[in-house]
């Protein structure tokens, strides 16, 4: 049986012996923290860009490297989630799957005495061991086009990734600025978007971080709607979770190619959308069996508001966002318990 402490973090696969790794639990999911501003000596303005450049790039490789020792340290947990090391798939998004497991696992083990008063509603490992393989099957898909392209570029990669966004980016290779920025872009998004909404529906758009506005976000968090809402409440939907960069369609050399993002709903985010829902689903019941959002600390709990559309939540109230994205997560819990 998969376990996880506070203090260090012991992964063991319960399928096969192995040697036990021990990981940090502050250390969980590493990010690489080699970066550091670079000011420009007064040699010159070419050799300053070039120095800034050089630490850009040991910063990604650095970051390249967290990706592996990330993907290694989830290789226990996904022979225990019966998913191949080999090709880096997602965890299961069924909450019942992962019970399911558990029961399966307790049942196949001729030592385990199985308790009547155990919960039912336990699974085969907890929320930070799901978040590890869940990120880390992420960052390692990402991490073939990403690596290619530090490979050849070298010093010139920081040029191009502000016009390849995060969707070829590991969450290891990416530098505070990027990540402030990003923020920004997707609270402006969200908010165009539910005034968009709101317009449309003809009704006050609700107060930011408001348990009206966590009703009104979990509409879309719904598998029936997804399959059956037209083409630019999809688009609407992906804008508000950050599934996508845009709330409404684009024109482009004055033609709005409807046919494209057609086929752009239909082929990307309309499955992206369908599996962020389950994934939610599921996360939401770990977080209430991990003991709720008092368990989370704080970048967890950054995580976890802004995936479920409250970007905005907490923003620019410095040592007391972590209180405010507390209270947030546990409205969105009682809200969902009552779906």
């Amino acid at each position: 049986m998969s376990a996880l402490f506070r203090g260090d973090v012991v992964l063991r696969s319960s399928i096969r012996p192995q040697k036990t790794i021990l990981i940090p639990s502050h250390n969980l999911f590493s990010t690489s923290t080699i970066y550091r501003s670079q000011p420009i000596p007064k040699s010159g303005l070419l050799k300053g860009l070039f120095t800034i450049a050089r630490a850009y790039l040991s910063f990604y490789k650095s970051g390249i490297f967290n990706v592996y020792h990330n993907y290694r340290a989830s290789i226990p947990i996904r022979r225990t989630l019966g998913l191949s090391i080999l090709i880096p798939t997602s965890p299961p998004y069924n909450i019942s799957r992962l019970r399911s497991l558990k029961s399966n696992t307790q049942s196949s083990s001729p030592t385990s005495n199985a308790s009547p008063t155990s919960k039912e509603n336990e699974t085969v490992v907890g929320r930070a061991q799901y978040q590890l393989t869940h990120r880390s099957a992420l960052d390692i898909r990402r991490l073939i086009p990403f690596a290619a392209i530090v490979a050849i570029c070298g010093e010139f990669t920081p040029l191009l990734l502000p016009y390849l966004g995060k969707s070829i980016t590991p969450s290891t290779c990416r530098i505070p600025d990027q990540l402030h920025k990003e923020r920004e872009k997707a609270i402006a998004l969200k908010l165009f978007t539910l005034h968009a909404q709101a317009y449309l529906d003809k009704v006050p758009c609700p107060v930011e971080g408001s348990r009206e506005e966590i009703r009104y976000i979990m509409k879309y968090l719904n598998v029936d709607w997804v399959r059956k809402a037209d083409n630019d409440a999809v688009l609407r939907a992906c804008a508000v979770l950050k599934l996508s960069t845009t709330y409404e369609r684009r024109n482009w050399i004055g033609a709005d190619f409807g046919v494209f993002w057609d086929f752009l709903v239909f082929a990307s985010l309309r499955p992206r959308l369908l599996r962020h829902v389950n994934y939610l689903e599921t996360d939401d019941a770990l977080i209430r069996q991990a003991g709720g959002p008092s368990q989370l600390n704080e970048k967890e709990l950054q995580l976890a508001v802004e995936e479920r559309g409250a970007v905005d939540v907490g923003w620019g109230l410095g040592e007391k966002a972590e209180g405010v994205r507390k209270d947030w997560l546990m409205m969105w819990l009682e809200e969902r318990s009552e779906h």
